[in-house]
């Protein structure tokens, strides 16, 4: 099937061409349901990949503290990936803290590549977008399909406690 496109107030929506569902969707930490613990491997990707979906989560908001930026995945025509779940309907916007990471999730689907976003234009434009437009963020999709997703403006918040640190 062809992508779904649709207009929003941060730009234009790709929904992916395969089907890509989250094991599970959460909305805060307090709802957060814990995987069986991670299988670590040699590679530092898969490593980080293996991590459970709370780990991710802290990993992602030290990285993307210190480097002040998100990674996104975009098509040939900039338009960002969209993610929709086929079990509960969330939709939502993958991020990750480095390029690697996208473009190793990205890998099957040939068409996509990694685009950064500076963290002070994600928090004054893609924050007030994404929640106008009624998008999560699900954060760094781990191999087994799970990923913490959460409201922008929670991450916003999580991201700048995270900064203080730096």
């Amino acid at each position: 099937p062809d992508p779904i496109k649709t207009e929003g107030d941060i730009g234009v929506f790709l929904q992916p061409q395969r089907p890509i569902a989250p094991a599970f969707a959460i909305e805060s930490p307090d709802t957060y349901r814990k995987s069986r613990g991670p299988v670590m491997s040699d590679n530092p990707l898969r490593q980080i990949l293996q991590m459970d979906g709370e780990e991710r989560y802290d990993y992602f908001l030290s990285e993307v503290a210190e480097e002040r930026e998100i990674w996104i995945l975009v098509n040939a025509d900039n338009q960002f990936l969209k993610i929709v779940s086929d079990e509960d309907g969330v939709a939502y916007l993958p991020v990750w803290p480095h390029s690697e990471l996208a473009q190793d999730y990205a890998q099957a689907a040939g068409d996509l590549s990694p685009k950064s976003i500076s963290l002070p234009d994600f928090f004054k434009k893609w924050v007030p977008g994404l929640t106008r437009d009624g998008l999560q963020v699900g954060v760094l999709p781990g191999e087994d399909g799970e990923l913490w997703i959460t409201a922008p403006d929670e991450l916003k918040g999580d991201l700048q406690e995270a900064m203080t640190g730096f």
